[in-house]
């Protein structure tokens, strides 16, 4: 293998290690941000949730408009923040260009939000109970509450596996509220949530 070779290998090698980082720390960034807020608001970090919660009628068409108004300005808010202090929209789309059609893109983003909004409403099923046995003893109260607990971090997962399968295709907006927010300040709506 040649020196040149090796550097290309060693480049992709960075790559994905960082492509790892930065899943896990938006993975445990989310999951704190529920375990912190989820008992004031429900966190609903993208509208794709909020729509999913009124969809399976959880939410009502008042809380659904007055969420959706919030999230899209609020995503508009910290865009107008990073363009401010940075000069710049923080670049979510990776360097190298794609060659995917519009239909493959939207696909990346479909499923990867679908599965943020699936294991978000998997955890909020009240029906959804872990039954413990321990010598025949259902529902032993304590572990509920430490496996309750854990609804955070499985939300982030889904978070940290929709980037990484997603980013290097589009980028991983997940949000479409991020991703017209970011169109709305770069003025550039074509493809706006491969953003």
């Amino acid at each position: 293998m040649s020196n040149e070779q090796q550097q290309q290998q060693k480049l992709q090698q960075t790559d994905s290690i960082e492509l790892l980082k930065n899943s896990l720390a938006i993975g445990f960034t989310v999951a704190t941000l529920i375990q912190c807020t989820g008992h004031v608001c429900g966190c609903h970090l993208t509208i794709a949730i909020t729509i999913g919660l009124y969809v399976t009628e959880r939410v009502t068409i008042l809380r659904l408009i007055s969420y959706l108004f919030v999230q899209i300005f609020a995503s508009i808010f910290g865009m107008m923040v990073v363009y401010n202090l940075f000069g710049t929209v923080i670049p979510i789309m990776p360097s190298t260009t794609t060659t995917l059609t519009t239909v493959q893109i939207f696909g990346f983003e479909f499923l990867s939000t679908f599965l943020i909004v699936l294991t978000y409403l998997a955890n909020c099923d009240p029906n959804r109970r872990l039954q413990l046995t321990n010598n025949n003893t259902v529902n032993n109260d304590n572990y509920n509450c430490i496996i309750d607990s854990s609804k955070s971090l499985t939300i982030g997962f889904a978070y940290t596996v929709g980037h990484l399968f997603a980013f290097v295709a589009t980028g991983a907006s997940m949000n479409p509220a991020k991703a017209l927010a970011i169109s709305i300040i770069t003025e550039n709506y074509c493809l706006h949530w491969r953003i």
